[in-house]
C-alpha cells in the first residue's frame, strides 16, 4: 500500500460561536499546505516505511519530520485530493497542483522504485497523456 497526503498547518479560530471550523474557505484552506508526504506499507498497514526505507509508525503516530518526500512551501496552495497510481514498476504518480511559480498548474510528480523523486514539468491544458 502507497500514501502520498500534504499537511496542513491549523490555524485556531478566534470565533465565538464556534462554528467557523465548518467553513471551507481560509483560514484552514489550501493555503496552509505544505509538503508531499509519502509512506509504503509491504504488510497490509501494520507497518509504514518512509521514502527512505526506515520503520516510521510509532505508537499510531505519524512523526511529521520523516515522511516529507518533497518540500513544497506553505502558502502554496498545494490540495491534498488529487490522485495517485503505482504502476508495474512499483513506482508511484502523484498528481497535484499548486501555485509555486505565482499561477496554479498541475503537477506531476514521480517516485522510483529506488525511492528517487523526479518532478515532471506542470501539465498543460489539453495533455492528452500526461503521465
Amino acid at each position: 500500500m502507497h500514501i502520498t497526503w500534504t499537511y496542513r498547518h491549523f490555524i485556531a479560530y478566534n470565533d465565538e460561536t464556534g462554528t467557523a471550523h465548518k467553513a471551507q474557505a481560509g483560514p484552514n484552506g489550501p493555503e496552509n499546505n505544505a509538503d508531499l508526504c509519502y509512506a509504503f506499507s509491504d504488510d497490509k498497514g501494520q507497518t509504514w516505511i518512509d521514502n527512505d526505507g526506515k520503520a516510521i509508525l510509532v505508537g499510531g503516530i505519524w512523526p511529521s519530520d520523516a515522511v516529507t518526500a518533497i518540500q513544497i512551501s506553505k502558502d502554496s496552495g498545494i490540495m491534498n485530493q488529487e490522485a495517485q497510481a503505482v504502476d508495474e514498476e512499483g513506482g508511484v504518480h502523484v498528481l497535484n497542483r499548486d501555485n509555486v511559480g505565482g499561477r496554479e498548474e498541475w503537477k506531476h510528480y514521480y517516485r522510483k522504485k529506488d525511492g528517487e523523486y523526479l518532478k515532471k514539468p506542470p501539465l498543460l491544458e489539453g495533455d492528452i497523456n500526461p503521465l
